[in-house]
């Protein structure tokens, strides 16, 4: 008895007030809310001391009246809701009726607002949660909230503030994702007297830009896409502006920031095999779907939502993020030394809409290049080029068509089908490779004398009608640009000149991608190639690789690898895929187990054949330090182009890089 009590109201509402008033940044971002659904076109945040000293936001909105000012710092006070319906249909940013009280009970606030064409406005001032005086003021239509020395009364939660300048920071981001969601108005942000950022109305592919600064003009790529109740509009950052956070990744519902892991992880899945471990991409995601779908309410200060059907969400924005990365020309540039941001450098807001584009094919003024069907074709590499005196002489690596030939014995889980009658046959010419100076007549397309699509680096290659059982090629549709071979450098780096500048190609990174789009290709055609061996080998293996090759024999098996038990802790490696024969044996299967077993996330079979693929392309690719000769280079860039995703091997790292040719002017002071 008597050990529950009803606490004083005054403690109650700091308590209250602590759900949604955390910090500086979280009354900025309530006042915000609350100027914007006034219909304000103009805001102005003046900050001192990081927010602990004054918090000022004007608006040019619709104002109140005497009895509504008073009224909004009542709590459960609201112009946004009428019925408990209501809750379901939410389009207004904030609708809970607790801000204003909730700043009052742990601040010193004024309130100045008018309405539009009002002879007086009304002013409004109370402190620690008691109203102090409510009187008559001159004032513009709008509303202006002054909040001092916020947490005056409650100061365990001033020391546990961060530093003023990441409280400033936390304010600027709020802002900012408001700013975002709201290109329509425009924001003025000041700090100590001095302005922190602007962000003049725009529209929003202008809005995007001015929120992630500069760098990313011309690097920039928009979609837009309509699903029965859904529409997604997305604008995301090509690889080469990752950053190592997602600090710059903006998910907004229905005109509201939010914080989302359901929407980064689809974006991010978007851009599987594009981005290294620990780089996340750039990403402004617009939803709006009805209100009854999503649930605002879940969250003290509505940053975090629920979906009704978040699988059907998830599975529309990673499909179309996909697909527009897919088509979108993602070839590495090496920037100028202004475009050149520091990691962890601020955002540059305040671009103007009118700015000097990038240079990207497709670009627009604003700085994104908007991608509504397929992306400009690429002209293929020419034919032979003669040799630059200053290339490494070269050995041939047994790799390509020149230097290793195809073994009669190679054999595919489908019928080859005859090039003319389309009948099954075994003859060894119908695997037969494209030469090197096949490029003339065009990478990828039939040729005229075999019927065949060259496939290159050793392997069997693909009658014309099989590949059409393949699936759709990308070949006829040029993805890397035209490139002028010259040679080799540190035996790693293919060097050639295309119409843009230099390019570079990491033939290591190359080459892993074209094996293991190959093996992907063939699986998913449920038409594995392989090659039997002369002699079996014998792969030996310790306890923990024998379990895990027993449970992963159905995925070696897809790709291509027969293996057989031979003993104990014996297995007999009778055929490997054929587009890896120049290097698959026992000690490849030996690196792939290890790599298998470094990744314990791999326990379905579809992942476990993907990580395979991934293991035996990379333990099967040319290495750096392997020297290529010039039809070897010229095969590489031909095989290359053909691939979905030529721009990075499956580690996200770049296989070819161009430096501008005014870049390199720049080096040679050619240029300032």
């Amino acid at each position: 008895m008597g050990r529950v009590v009803l606490l004083p109201s005054e403690i109650a509402e700091r308590i209250a007030a602590g759900e949604v008033i955390e910090r500086p940044a979280s009354v900025v971002k309530e006042l915000v809310e609350n100027a914007l659904d006034a219909g304000a076109t103009l805001i102005t945040v003046d900050v001192e001391a990081a927010g602990l000293g004054l918090i000022r936001v004007a608006d040019d909105g619709d104002g109140m009246d005497a009895e509504d000012a008073r009224l909004a710092f009542r709590r459960h006070a609201t112009s946004k809701l009428a019925s408990a319906e209501d809750l379901e249909a939410v389009r207004t940013l904030g609708f809970r009726g607790e801000a204003l009280p909730s700043i009052a009970a742990v601040a010193r606030v004024s309130l100045v607002t008018n309405l539009p064409g009002a002879a007086a406005g009304t002013r409004v001032r109370v402190e620690g949660g008691e109203v102090l005086d409510v009187g008559a003021e001159g004032a513009a239509a709008g509303t202006v909230v002054e909040v001092r020395d916020l947490f005056y009364n409650v100061p365990a939660r001033r020391r546990f503030l961060k530093t003023p300048a990441r409280e400033m920071a936390l304010i600027q981001d709020a802002i900012t994702r408001l700013a975002l969601a709201h290109p329509q108005a425009t924001f003025r942000v000041m700090s100590d007297g001095h302005e922190a950022a602007t962000f003049p109305a725009a529209d929003l592919p202008a809005r995007v830009v001015q929120v992630m600064g500069r760098r990313v003009v011309g690097r920039l790529v928009e979609v837009e896409e309509a699903a029965s109740t859904l529409y997604l509009r997305a604008f995301l950052g090509h690889p080469e502006v990752a950053r190592s956070t997602r600090a710059q990744q903006f998910f907004t519902v229905n005109r509201r920031p939010v914080h989302s892991r359901m929407l980064s992880a689809a974006v991010e899945q978007a851009y599987h095999q594009l981005l290294p471990v620990g780089r996340y991409p750039l990403a402004a995601v617009f939803l709006d779907l009805p209100p009854r779908e999503v649930d605002v309410n879940v969250h003290p200060r509505k940053l975090e939502i629920r979906f009704r059907d978040e699988r059907r969400i998830f599975e529309m924005v990673r499909a179309v993020c996909r697909r527009l990365l897919l088509r979108t020309p993602l070839i590495r540039r090496v920037p100028a030394p202004a475009d050149a941001v520091a990691e962890q450098g601020e955002i540059v807001p305040g671009v103007a809409a009118g700015m000097a584009p990038g240079g990207a094919a497709g670009e627009t003024v604003s700085g994104v290049a908007a991608v509504e069907g397929d992306t400009p074709s690429v002209t293929p590499t020419g034919g032979a080029v003669p040799r630059s005196p200053a290339a490494p002489r070269a050995q041939p690596m047994g790799l390509y068509p020149e230097a290793a030939a195809v073994s009669p014995e190679v054999r595919e889980t489908a019928r080859p089908v005859d090039r003319d009658a389309g009948a099954a046959t075994s003859d060894p010419s119908t695997y037969a490779l494209d030469p090197a100076g096949a490029a003339d007549a065009g990478a990828g397309a039939p040729d005229a004398q075999a019927g065949i699509l060259h496939t290159g680096i050793g392997a069997p290659g693909v009658t014309a009608r099989e590949a059409g059982a393949l699936g759709p090629r990308v070949a006829p549709r040029r993805r890397i640009p035209q490139v002028r071979l010259m040679g080799q450098v540190q035996r790693t780096y293919l060097v050639g000149e295309s119409a843009e500048g230099l390019a570079l190609v990491d033939q290591h990174a190359a080459h892993e991608r074209v094996l293991y789009e190959r093996l992907v290709r063939l699986r998913r055609a449920a038409a594995a190639q392989v090659q039997e061996l002369l002699l079996p080998e014998v792969l030996e293996v310790g306890p923990a690789e024998a379990a895990l090759l027993e449970d992963a024999r159905d995925a070696f098996a897809a790709l291509g690898f027969e293996v057989e038990p031979f003993g104990k802790g014996t297995y007999r490696l009778r055929a490997v895929p054929a587009p890896l024969v120049a290097r698959a044996g026992a000690q490849m299967v030996r690196e792939c187990l290890a790599d298998l077993l470094a990744d314990e996330r791999t326990r379905r079979v579809e992942d476990r054949i993907e990580r395979l693929a991934i293991a035996a392309a990379c333990h099967s690719a040319v290495r750096a330090g392997d020297p290529l000769t010039l039809a070897e280079m010229e095969a590489l860039l031909r095989d290359l182009d053909e691939c979905e995703e030529p721009y990075t091997c499956f580690h996200g790292r770049p296989t070819l890089v161009v430096i501008p040719g005014g870049q390199l002017e720049r080096w040679f002071l050619r240029r300032l």
